[in-house]
């Protein structure tokens, strides 16, 4: 909803709470990302947090309700704007603010009425018992028109819902149908604008607190509501086989939480119907709710062959590759289920992976090459590496080795707790958050992120603390120092309830965490001129967003000893250099040519300037050199922008060159992107022009200007001679000590492969040799071959 608003007369305001309703978190993407002046931005996040502040300080007052014709209008427009208009536009929301969220058991609460509420409170100790008379609709989140038992009527508004971050009205229908009777736990009623006096709403920001109740459920079944609507009849007289049918229905049509939601109903009404559990089990896997999906089966059918094979393929999908495989094999031999030898194979090689680090690197990389693909592989955590308390870090704690290692040891493999990706996601509709801990903009990945998070703790609250025990910045206790935390024991192996969850689901928590872990997973591609220039495809506005809890560890340096990369989702991490033991292990957050482009994105996520050996020796630099660093790199870039690589007027180039190069003025210590940068681009034009005029001087040149890029990107130990006798063939023409810079290791491999086809022109074949093996050995890092 927006955070605006005026005083307005009594008469306005019904016309006020349709506006808001509809509109309150439309906005177009220009008038936000066209404002170039930061200052007018940071005032106007520093207001709306005021605003919000405002909205939670405010004064209570007693509840006036909306009128339903007000309430139905808004309705049908919402509606309307979701089937035609929504998708055109973009959604603006704000996160990052304290949000409140109940930690007490129903049975805990009193019941409330509408009319004994206050605007501008949370009704801490009470629930209220409301359902729905009007269709489900969305703007940002679900927007129910809900009655109480006096037939008062408001706007509920639930964000982060599972299964419905973005949906459509049919699949709201199949979710929340009318007569849905639900009770809200420990309410926050507000106006629908903040520090406005606009009609009241009830906000949820935690999905947690919504539990639905069956009409058999005793706190319904008990209750007389002074109204009734048609709708209401049907859904309060379906019996167990109506519901049992129904969830058939959704789960064909692919609703599967709509469809476990059904089958939980069906069950409530008649126990004895063992076999909707075995159904419910089926919906779970689907959605990937492993933990729910396995205790299901484990108590549906006793001695089912489904449920066995359910029970197994859960067991699979946490991670319980052992069990797995002994499920699989009971079912194989049994001769009943004939894909069970195909499982134990999978469980087999999941259970190489995880404890010796045999991965099937080229089959990973064609399964996805290039492509944020789900692969089917097992975590690993090498025994080199150790969480150590480190004072004065962000969450106090990071990752050291535990013995010497090697440039190219695997370290990590980790499988993505969620990721959200532009592609899976509503084409035409943008979701813009304004992030009140950052004070920037988030866009749509970001927050399909926090959804997804949010539904993976209701569906699997065990695995919680996996999430909780992340840094979540200064707001928030610092986190224990051991990781993985244990699977909490609280929850039991009954039957998952998906209409009463059993977390209680710290949203603001949640999107902490996200905001200061989460990473922007791109999938390692083939190497090509095409696909290092030009990284996302045309028209590509937004980068997926991923949490991996593991990696989280990690702490930053913008010269970090780790490289991570991604095969299809999955991130993998290895030693990019020597580390001894007992050394911190770094990876990188971000890029960027210089310290004031990296600064720019680790002030929101770090709690101290960065003082890596990088960012130190770049502060170092005189005020002067960098700008004029900076000035030419544009002009050099523009340049081969508006001419093309392969048009650029050399001398221009290597003027360009000189005068980065006289920005410099201290021995290189550290990687100088700007500089490789300029190198890379002037070898591949001198590369040209020599192969183009057969002129093996540009020729040489070019091998030359590789050697400097290589160099500058932090390569040691080049073997800079033109010609090579037979003996050194299989000596590599660079120390396999480190693999340069983490953010240019892609372009310095192809650069190895433009200077082995430049010796070849100049018929130096041992010379050529030599640099097509070092590119391979950089490539073994990509392709941890």
């Amino acid at each position: 909803m927006l955070l605006s608003g005026e005083n307005h007369s009594t008469n306005a305001q019904n016309n006020n709470l349709i506006s808001t309703c509809l509109l309150g978190t439309l906005y177009m993407q220009q008038q936000l990302i066209s404002r170039s002046e930061p200052s007018v931005f940071a005032q106007e996040v520093s207001n709306a947090e005021q605003r919000w502040q405002l909205e939670l300080k405010s004064t209570p007052i007693p509840f006036t309700g909306s009128s339903r014709e007000n309430l139905r209008r808004c309705n049908a427009q919402s509606a309307s704007l979701l089937l035609n208009g929504l998708s055109d536009g973009t959604l603006q929301t704000y996160v990052g603010q304290d949000k409140m969220f109940s930690n007490r058991p129903l049975g805990d609460l009193k019941p409330i009425t509408l009319s004994e509420m206050m605007c501008h409170k949370v009704h801490k100790g009470h629930y209220l018992l409301c359902r729905t008379f009007l269709r489900a609709t969305r703007i940002v989140g679900v927007q129910l028109v809900v009655e109480d038992i006096n037939g008062d009527a408001i706007l509920l508004a639930v964000y982060r819902f599972p299964e419905l971050h973005q949906a459509s009205l049919e699949r709201l229908d199949a979710h929340i149908p009318v007569g849905t009777v639900i009770a809200v736990r420990e309410p926050w009623m507000k106006s629908a604008g903040a520090g406005g006096a606009y009609d009241p709403m009830i906000r949820v920001d935690s999905p947690s607190d919504i539990v639905f109740l069956g009409y058999s459920n005793p706190i319904v079944s008990g209750t007389r509501w002074r109204t009734l609507s048609p709708d209401t009849r049907v859904l309060q007289s379906r019996t167990a086989l109506d519901w049992k049918e129904m969830g058939n229905v959704h789960f064909k049509r692919g609703y599967y939480l709509a469809a476990a939601f059904a089958w939980t109903h069906a069950f409530k009404l008649d126990p004895s119907m063992h076999i909707i559990l075995l159904n419910r089990s089926q919906a779970y896997l689907k959605l990937k709710w492993y933990a729910a999906a396995r205790a299901d089966a484990a108590a549906s059918v006793p001695g089912h062959t489904k449920a066995a094979y359910r029970v197994a393929c859960a067991d699979y999908g946490l991670g319980r590759y052992h069990d797995a495989f002994n499920g699989f094999r009971a079912l194989d031999q049994s001769g009943e289920v004939p894909e069970s030898a195909a499982h134990m194979k999978r469980c087999v090689s999941r259970l190489l992976e995880e404890t010796k680090a045999k991965y099937d690197w080229l089959d990973m990389f064609f399964q996805s090459k290039g492509k944020l693909v789900d692969l089917d592989v097992a975590d690993f955590v090498s025994s080199a590496i150790q969480v150590s308390a480190l004072p004065g870090r962000g969450g106090g704690r990071g990752i050291t080795a535990s013995r010497n290692m090697e440039a190219g040891e695997l370290l990590v493999v980790a499988k993505p707790f969620a990721i959200a990706t532009r592609e899976e996601l509503p084409k035409n509709e943008f979701i813009l958050a304004v992030n009140f801990l950052t004070r920037r903009t988030q866009d749509t990945t970001y927050f399909a992120l926090v959804n997804r998070l949010v539904t993976r703790l209701i569906a699997a609250p065990a695995e919680a603390d996996k999430l909780y025990h992340l840094y979540a910045g200064t707001r928030f206790p610092t986190p224990p120092q051991i990781y993985p935390p244990l699977a909490d024991s609280t929850f039991t192996k009954m039957p998952f309830d998906p209409l009463a969850p059993v977390i209680d689901v710290d949203v603001s928590k949640v999107e902490a965490v996200a905001t200061y872990n989460a990473f922007s997973p791109r999938a390692i591609n083939v190497l090509t001129r095409e696909n290092l220039a030009h990284p996302e495809k045309p028209g590509k506005l937004e980068s997926p967003t991923a949490l991996y809890t593991f990696p989280s560890l990690f702490n930053h340096s913008c010269h970090p000893n780790a490289l991570w990369r991604c095969f299809g989702n999955v991130m993998v991490i290895r030693s990019a250099r020597s580390i001894r033991a007992g050394e911190e292990i770094y990876i990188a957050y971000c890029d960027g040519s210089s310290h004031e482009d990296r600064k720019k994105t680790l002030n929101v996520l770090l709690e101290r300037p960065c003082d890596c050996c990088m960012c130190m020796v770049e502060r170092e630099d005189a005020e002067s050199d960098v700008m004029e660093r900076e000035a030419v790199s544009e002009e050099f870039h523009a340049h081969i922008s508006a001419n093309g690589l392969t048009k650029c007027t050399l001398t221009v180039v290597e003027e360009c060159l000189r005068r980065i190069e006289a920005t410099y003025r201290r021995p290189q210590a550290v990687p100088r992107e700007s500089l490789f940068a300029a190198y890379h681009s002037a070898m591949q034009l001198t590369e040209h022009r020599g192969h183009v005029r057969v002129d093996l001087a540009l020729v040489c040149r070019s091998i030359q200007y590789g050697w400097k890029s290589l160099q500058a990107a932090g390569f040691k130990g080049l073997d800079e001679a033109m010609s090579a006798s037979r003996d050194l063939r299989f000596v590599l023409p660079l120390s396999k000590e480190c693999l340069g810079h983490n953010m240019t290791v892609d372009l310095c491999i192809l650069n190895m492969v433009h200077i082995s086809g430049s010796f070849m022109a100049l018929s130096e074949v041992v010379c050529a040799e030599r640099w097509r093996r070092a590119a391979w050995w950089g490539a073994s890092f990509l392709l941890m071959t």
